[in-house]
């Protein structure tokens, strides 16, 4: 089991690393966005101080523009830094808890319990003579180790001792 929980944990990893990359991608575009924003505001307001331009409407437009682009890119970048900031890692530690918990469920927990969380995690069985192919998305179990259900009140987490 703790081999297979290890190629999850591996694979999960792999998927994370590519997302941040693609993360990183995301802030920098929107933080040259803001950058190029706030260099075009700066520049007009200095034609206005300059009095090379007039703040006409067409001036004032531009400016509403510019503005509400670098607030817009400035908001995405604070979504993204919150999201980043609450994300949790997953390690070892949790998923091998996570495992004990799924196990204990699905062999100790009530027969409805067992029936939805499965049904939770679980896209489809397929079974033949051999082979039981158990099929569901990785993101799924992933959100589900994430959430730390495992520590909520009421379950007990069963250590390496037995004891809990």
């Amino acid at each position: 089991m703790p081999e297979r929980l290890e190629a999850l944990q591996q694979s999960v990893v792999d998927r994370r690393v590519k997302a941040d990359a693609e993360v990183q991608v995301r802030i920098d575009e929107l933080s040259r966005e803001r950058t190029t924003a706030e260099d075009k505001l700066r520049r007009l307001y200095q034609l206005v101080a300059d009095g090379i331009a007039e703040p006409d409407d067409m001036l004032k437009e531009q400016i509403g523009k510019l503005k509400a682009d670098r607030e817009r890119a400035h908001s995405a970048l604070e979504r993204i830094e919150n999201q980043g900031a609450a994300a949790s890692r997953l390690d070892l530690d949790k998923l091998v808890r996570f495992g004990q918990l799924m196990r204990s469920n699905i062999t100790n927990g009530g027969i409805p319990f067992r029936k939805a969380y499965l049904r939770s995690l679980i896209d489809a069985v397929e079974v033949d003579q051999h082979v039981v192919r158990i099929h569901g998305s990785k993101t799924v179990l992933e959100r589900a180790v994430l959430a730390d259900r495992f520590t909520q009140p009421g379950v007990a987490i069963l250590h390496g001792s037995g004891a809990p």
